[in-house]
């Protein structure tokens, strides 16, 4: 039997207490003040199974995450951790891909392909191309990228480099899609992914479903520029996505 955390231990008299409420006030109010270890995240997951949890202890749980080379235990199963975030946590329900206004008006079926993009292609290319990894490129499989809401400069990033910059004109589209399309890469895991996937990159080697599509007009409209994003708004940053057929009909907006 494993031994049992401080964490659970304090939570679990307070739940036998039928005192439900203070033990989760006391994780959310000691989850940054006690170091984490894998039998306290087993717990929590537990406790918090069919809960909805608030920003700030899903801001922690993805921390850990993104740390699990730090945190590394070969019994504790970061794929599980993923999921539980996936489904408890709003701010990580969706996740972003970064595309030319143009590709986007291509996706005719609502849906983005696993593709080696442009972006990959000159990142890796070179590298995966020459000498003795050729073979490696040759046999590449094709997926989907994405990043979540604090990874969202990597989506940035991507539409900047097709783009040059030059976002604002009717260039660049942030496609927002289901997390639960994707796997998420650990670092306990590094290397055995897809070439070109590093560490907490969200992947899919199948057609994912397009939620929404946001334009760089709309962004600017609101914000000004990305720079000016409050990326902690989860929820007003989603409500500025449109609809895909009212971006694939209309245009810009």
């Amino acid at each position: 039997m494993k031994k049992k955390s401080l964490l659970e231990i304090q939570c679990e008299h307070l739940f036998d207490s039928d005192n439900i409420n203070e033990a989760y006030d006391y994780i959310e109010e000691n989850i940054y003040e006690i170091e984490l270890n894998n039998r306290d995240l087993e717990y929590i997951m537990m406790v918090y199974d069919n809960e909805i949890i608030s920003n700030d202890l899903c801001m922690h749980l993805n921390d850990f995450f993104v740390q699990s080379d730090e945190n590394f235990d070969d019994e504790f199963n970061y794929e599980n951790l993923d999921k539980f975030i996936t489904k408890n946590c709003d701010r990580y329900k969706y996740v972003y891909h970064g595309t030319t206004y143009e590709n986007a008006k291509k996706m005719t079926h609502e849906v983005i392909f696993p593709s080696i993009g442009k972006f990959v292609e000159d990142m890796y290319g070179q590298e995966y191309t020459e000498g003795s990894l050729k073979e490696c490129w040759d046999s590449l499989e094709v997926v989907v990228f994405a990043s979540n809401l604090d990874d969202i400069m990597k989506t940035v990033g991507a539409i900047n480099y097709h783009t040059k910059n030059n976002y604002g004109l009717g260039k660049g589209v942030i496609l927002k899609l289901d997390a639960s399309d994707f796997l998420r890469a650990s670092n306990t895991m590094y290397g055995d992914y897809p070439i070109g996937v590093e560490p907490n990159d969200y992947y899919s080697e199948n057609d994912v479903p397009i939620l929404g599509v946001l334009t760089d007009e709309i962004m600017i409209n609101k914000y000004g520029n990305y720079d000016e994003i409050d990326f902690k708004n989860h929820e007003e940053f989603n409500d500025l996505f449109i609809p895909y057929d009212d971006f694939f009909n209309n245009g810009i907006n």
